[in-house]
């Protein structure tokens, strides 16, 4: 992924490689991790509070092979968005419910050949040719 600048504050993509512990001090709403930067692999930990899971129900379904888009203020992590993962099952089961009517299909994910993962949300399209929202590749 490009870094992106999202209203001043830097977003990256970050793989996680090691979930350490949830809760944090005194038992708070947090996820400590170990995650490796999408762009030249280097390795990082971060806690990330729940309330900054934004498409995340809570906070124990992160897992390792999990890809997630941060958005950070110095060191700590505003936002995080889930975008793919190496497995299926896991984006399956971090899904929140659907809601309970819809206006016809829709697409919750895609596996991405090149990126090895399944990748949340529909494709973007470019006329009638189907891409990978994470590296472009066509479908």
């Amino acid at each position: 992924m490009m870094e992106r600048d999202t209203e001043h504050a830097a977003v990256t993509r970050w793989k996680v490689l090691e979930v350490h512990n949830f809760g944090g001090f005194f038992g708070g709403d947090t996820v400590t991790l170990t995650a490796a930067r999408w762009r030249d692999q280097d390795e990082e930990t971060f806690t990330i509070d729940e309330k900054a899971l934004v498409n995340l129900p809570e906070r124990h379904l992160v897992a390792p092979s999990m890809v997630f888009d941060l958005m950070m203020s110095g060191d700590r992590v505003d936002r995080a968005e889930l975008v793919g993962a190496d497995d299926w099952a896991l984006l399956d089961g971090a899904f929140a419910s659907p809601p309970p009517s819809l206006d016809g299909p829709r697409i919750v994910a895609y596996h991405c050949e090149s990126c090895g993962l399944w990748v949340v949300g529909a494709p973007a399209m470019a006329q009638t040719i189907q891409l990978c929202v994470l590296c472009g590749t066509e479908l």
